[in-house]
């Protein structure tokens, strides 16, 4: 419910009387709720940005044999990184 005020409110540009209209509360119960809502969606941003990096770092910059390069301390380099 908190997501669907933030939602509502930064997305879709309704005015705080128009959600709390819709939601069935107050105002300051819509401000409140978008105060809380703003850091979890922050922190699932973050997370969701962070793993996306990962994933684009170990796609691009991938061991040799996942690369298909085959090279005399490939074996080696894989040992050292476990």
């Amino acid at each position: 419910m908190h997501g669907a005020s933030l939602k509502l409110y930064e997305l879709e540009g309704r005015s705080m009387k128009e959600i709390a209209a819709g939601l069935g509360i107050s105002i300051n119960g819509v401000k409140a709720r978008i105060f809380q809502a703003r850091p979890k969606m922050r922190h699932e941003l973050d997370q969701y940005f962070i793993k996306r990096a990962e994933r684009r770092k170990r796609l691009h910059f991938g061991t040799p044999t996942q690369l298909g390069v085959a090279w005399p301390g490939a074996a080696r380099c894989s040992q050292l990184r476990s």
